[in-house]
């Protein structure tokens, strides 16, 4: 239990019982696991089973016959035939089954794995009902958390349309059009009690930024609408050579195998996106021929066809958000800076917070105050009122309602620079590069005639040409009291990396210490040689601790990203003069 390589060994002990099953009884079967499935006459599933209750447990294999479900197409009372049947001449079969202990269904179908095998309509609607019903409950069981952070990354992981992924690609999508319905506006209500507590400002425009993956600048909760014609599609025709071995159909030409009405769906796809005509039908050829063609001949990019067709839903969608009246109708200064949040938030700088998982031991806990103003911003949410002005004592400005004041505000940087300045210290030490914080230094600082006032280093790691690097931590915004130009993804970050270098290069070097400026704006985009330096500790953290390259980048991306997001919230927060705690 828990091993990785448990299923594989698994699978490796079963095939041999399972091929046995498939080619001497002479039935049509699958299996995912230990959950086997087999089809065909009465007499050959009859046999298979009692040859399976004596052959199985040697190799450790028994039916659990509370979830063996014995069905007829046609509703025959199988039950009665199967206990009528002769005893078997088949010398394999060496027991009798006593059949009262399994399950006969003579119901319009049968439940498969979370979906539903039938030719009833009203069948699939109920077996897709219920499971709606049960991802609904389980969601607003979800909800009594009160922890905005963790049912944020619950609903995205294991709740919402996680639950339910699989009954949209096995169920066609004319029979889940009043479910997906329900459970969008379901979702939705969850989100807003997530991100607002069921306040205000969460309308369409929020729900569908939402929707959007993270990579996109959304959170990664995909509505049960927006991907009902590309998962059943996607997964009919990515698995159809598959299906055409497992029923024996290998003899039928595979492209009378498409049915019209899914043909009918990938055309709805390509108008769904607005594609030109011509660009619409070369579309629909390159989905269709994701069934047809083998696996070999296919391009690359549609061997994944479901990642394939989303990209191209979910980016015509991105598009078509930023042409959003909620943007448009704004004055052209918030545009900018609604374009600025939106085009920074696809970096994975910026959303890599997304995924942190709450730990007040690694400075990732955020408040609900502080994941409502995080979260709201990300989403373009006002969180001011108009007349509002900015609580700090040196300040006093007027707030705009998006709270964009807060990111330049000079009465409280401290809190977001020594927030970051903590992730990066502690991901240098856990990398092994030796670091000290708030090193005593004498070449940092700012000189006023022939004096100079001296200040710590932020960081002191173990450098390359020098015994000891400086490291200093500066945290931007390209959100200015006014924006009077269209603002450039990264640019204000850079600008203040390069400021450093120039700054305090020769000072350190004539010290004896190397230099590095680690620059990140208030989004979490950072330039290059602030990449690089993350990247090494990345890389150092990837070897000495044995972590997979995709782990040692989650532990320090995450780490640094939502110290940004906590110490820009922390902003936000101060400006309301209200405690993060509350």
């Amino acid at each position: 239990q828990g091993d990785p390589i448990a299923p594989l060994l698994f699978c490796l002990a079963a095939h041999p019982i399972f091929k046995t099953i498939r080619d001497q009884f002479n039935l049509i079967s699958a299996a995912d696991l230990d959950d086997f499935t087999i089809a065909g006459p009465s007499r050959n599933v009859a046999d298979a089973i009692k040859w399976l209750e004596s052959s199985g447990p040697p190799c450790g294999l028994f039916i659990n016959k509370k979830k063996t479900v014995i069905w007829s197409p046609s509703g025959q009372d199988l039950k009665t035939k199967f206990t009528n049947l002769d005893v078997s001449e088949d010398d394999r079969v060496t027991s009798i089954s006593n059949w009262n202990n399994y399950t006969f269904s003579r119901e319009d179908g049968v439940e498969l794995l979370g979906s539903a095998v039938s030719k009833s309509a009203a069948f699939i609607t109920t077996v897709v009902k219920k499971r709606v019903d049960k991802c609904i409950e389980s969601m607003n069981r979800l909800l009594e958390l009160k922890d905005p952070q963790l049912c944020l990354i619950l609903l995205r992981s294991c709740e919402g349309m996680q639950k339910l992924v699989y009954c949209w690609r096995t169920i066609p999508p004319e029979f889940l059009h009043e479910c997906s319905v329900t459970f969008h506006e379901k979702i939705k209500e969850a989100l807003r009690q997530i991100i607002v507590g069921d306040g205000p400002y969460f309308g369409d425009f929020q729900s569908k930024l939402s929707s959007l993956p993270v990579s996109l600048g959304g959170l990664g909760i995909y509505s049960p609408s927006q991907i009902l014609y590309v998962a059943y599609p996607a997964s009919f025709l990515s698995t159809l050579q598959l299906q055409s071995r497992i029923l024996q159909l290998s003899h039928v030409p595979i492209q009378t195998l498409i049915p019209m009405s899914l043909i009918d769906h990938v055309h709805r796809f390509a108008e769904m996106i607005h594609f030109q005509p011509n660009d619409r039908l070369q579309l629909v050829n390159n989905i269709i021929a994701r069934g047809t063609q083998p696996f070999e001949e296919v391009p690359l990019p549609l061997r994944h066809l479901q990642l394939y067709m989303a990209r191209f839903l979910f980016e015509y969608e991105r598009s078509q958000l930023l042409l959003h009246p909620y943007i448009l109708d704004k004055d052209i200064e918030t545009q900018r800076r609604f374009r600025i949040v939106l085009n920074s938030s696809i970096d994975p700088g910026s959303y890599s917070w997304l995924f942190a998982l709450p730990n007040g031991g690694l400075d990732q806990r955020m408040t609900p105050l502080e994941f409502q103003a995080a979260a709201s911003y990300r989403l373009l949410m006002p969180q001011f009122d108009i007349n509002s002005k900015c609580h700090q004592n040196r300040c006093k400005s007027n707030m705009d309602i998006y709270g964009y004041h807060a990111y330049c505000c000079t009465g409280h940087l401290h809190p977001r620079h020594q927030l970051v300045q903590n992730a990066l210290f502690h991901s240098m030490s856990k990398a092994g590069f030796f670091p000290e914080k708030d090193a005593q230094v004498t070449c940092l600082g700012h000189r006023n005639g022939q004096q100079t006032a001296f200040r710590p280093a932020d960081i002191l790691m173990a450098g390359d040409d020098f015994e000891r690097d400086c490291v200093d931590v500066t945290v931007v915004s390209p959100i200015k009291k006014r924006n009077l130009y269209e603002i450039v993804v990264g640019k204000a970050a850079l600008d203040a990396e390069t400021r450093k270098y120039d700054k305090h290069m020769i000072p350190c070097q004539n010290a004896g210490f190397g230099f590095k400026a680690f620059a990140i704006d208030v989004f979490g985009v950072m330039p290059m040689k602030s990449k690089q330096l993350i990247q090494r500790i990345i890389s150092k953290l990837s070897r000495d601790k044995g972590y997979p390259q995709y782990k040692a980048t989650a532990i320090v991306m995450r780490r640094v990203s939502i110290a940004v997001q906590i110490g820009v919230s922390r902003n936000i927060i101060l400006c309301r003069n209200v405690s993060s705690d509350d």
